[in-house]
């Protein structure tokens, strides 16, 4: 959790401003999570500029506000719709260009390329559209901090925001005012809004923040030098918008545990009894076909603690709302569904029951594979799904177990062989999910290069190095992402 600010030293108010970012949305917050910000004098009550997604009680709806400097609401804007999806990144540009005859067109709010244009109808009279040539102060007066993912709280302190959402690729224009289609651009077969590069004038003190150099994060790689300082914890991460790699899915919010950590990471809690019981996470994206690999690590365990790590078929996933039935997926864990199997860490519960890692198939909790090693603190389990042949592998750092072999294709050496049942357009879609019980934290890793928080040891490219991993991926296997399931169609 981490904000990044910097003191404007030059600069004035002006009439164009454009601000350009890709996130990822990651759970819905009942608090407002600011984007940028700046405020004269330092002070929480003397705004002068501000982008949110507000909390809640308003929807998460995006926000605009600008004020003069005498500290009046000059311009604001807030979006009728709101982001949903969990799974995407999307775009957002706001140009603003006070010079304009049209009033409307003062500020406009483009997402994926699309102009908005429903807005909150108490937020479109004419008292809050911005005059013709009125004065907006995004980074000005000298002096003053700008912000980005930070607020000012009630004594004048810049805070963070919780990891509400991830963001690349941000771009601030000071005196220039850009419209969408200077920094993305519709692909002409797929219709989807896709991340082009920028090349247009980023004015005195604008920035582009790629947040490459995990030393620093602030760093502007816009030509400008207008460095931002990051305060708190923040991480990189190989997920991109041209890449956009999965991460457990926030809305199935497991009883006493939901993702964290840019839903990354996995904490459970409690003595492994009554309503505490076994719960099941996926990811946000499935496959149908392709060979893809993945890693979670223990990062911390007690001896209550037990974990499963395996995939799950389409019917479990779409089915988890209906709270009603027992074997639902917000109830029970792998080996309560029919459609999915996981590899267990130890009995440590049932201290009489064998203490090795065994592999559970749905839905009566039957172990169709035993004498696995069992895992904990600090072990890497490494999930090898190869949807052409039916089959799926774990390692354990680094060693496969059962002796597999998860390049042996329709052999399937060491393999446990996929028996899923549904199947819609003809085939069958897989999910990656992990289950936690009792006291347990794990870190997964699609390829972003973090287990949660917790960086690498080392790092090993995905076979088209899109993906960062533990270990080395088998040949032929390709990190799970929307760059790599394109590839095999």
């Amino acid at each position: 959790m981490a904000y990044f600010y910097r003191t404007v030293s030059s600069g004035n108010g002006g009439t164009k401003f454009t601000l350009s970012f890709w996130a990822k949305k990651l759970r819905n917050h009942s608090n407002d999570s600011a984007v940028f910000g700046k405020n004269a004098s330092d002070s929480s009550s003397d705004h002068l500029f501000q982008v949110v997604f507000k909390g809640s009680s308003n929807g998460n709806m995006l926000q605009i506000v600008a004020w003069n400097s005498d500290g009046s609401v000059i311009l604001l804007k807030r979006l009728h719709n709101t982001i949903e999806d969990c799974s995407s990144w999307f775009h957002v540009v706001i140009t603003i260009d006070t010079t304009l005859s049209t009033a409307e067109d003062r500020c406009k709010i483009f997402i994926n390329g699309i102009r908005q244009l429903y807005f909150e109808a108490s937020d479109t009279s004419n008292t809050n559209i911005a005059s013709q040539n009125d004065t907006v102060y995004p980074f000005s007066t000298n002096g003053s901090t700008s912000y980005f993912n930070a607020t000012k709280n009630t004594s004048d302190a810049l805070v963070s925001e919780s990891d509400y959402y991830s963001y690349a690729h941000v771009i601030t224009c000071d005196g220039y005012a850009y419209e969408a289609s200077s920094f993305g651009e519709f692909d002409t077969n797929t219709y989807a809004w896709n991340f082009k590069g920028f090349s247009g004038s980023y004015g005195t003190n604008g920035y582009l923040l790629k947040f490459e150099d995990a030393s620093n994060l602030g760093a502007d790689s816009s030509g400008n030098g207008n460095n931002l300082t990051v305060s708190g914890t923040a991480y990189k991460i190989t997920d991109t918008p041209t890449k956009n790699l999965p991460v457990l899915d926030n809305y199935f919010d497991a009883y006493r545990y939901a993702p964290t950590a840019g839903n990354l990471q996995v904490a459970s809690t409690g003595d492994g009894g009554g309503s505490d019981y076994y719960r099941m996470i996926p990811a946000t994206q499935a496959v149908t076909g392709g060979k893809w690999y993945w890693e979670v690590k223990i990062l911390s365990r007690q001896n209550s603690g037990l974990c499963m790590i395996g995939v799950i078929e389409t019917d479990t996933y779409t089915n988890h709302h209906d709270t009603g039935d027992s074997a639902t997926i917000e109830s029970n864990h792998f080996g309560h569904h029919s459609n999915s199997v996981g590899y267990y860490s130890t009995n440590a519960i049932h201290p009489s029951d064998p203490n090795d890692g065994r592999i559970i198939y749905g839905p009566s909790n039957t172990v169709v594979q035993s004498g696995y090693d069992a895992f904990t603190t600090d072990d890497i389990i490494g999930v090898a799904l190869d949807c052409d042949n039916g089959k799926v592998y774990w390692s354990k750092n680094g060693t496969w177990q059962n002796s597999g072999d998860p390049t042996s294709g329709s052999t399937g050496t060491g393999a446990y062989s996929l028996t899923m049942t549904r199947t819609y357009g003809g085939r069958y879609y897989y999910y990656p999910a992990i289950t936690n019980f009792g006291t347990m934290t794990v870190g997964v890793n699609f390829g972003n290069g973090r287990f949660g928080t917790t960086a690498l040891a080392s790092g090993v490219n995905d076979n088209e190095g899109v993906g960062t991993f533990e270990y080395t991926i088998p040949t032929g296997y390709r990190a799970l992402c929307v760059q790599n399931i394109a590839l095999i169609g």
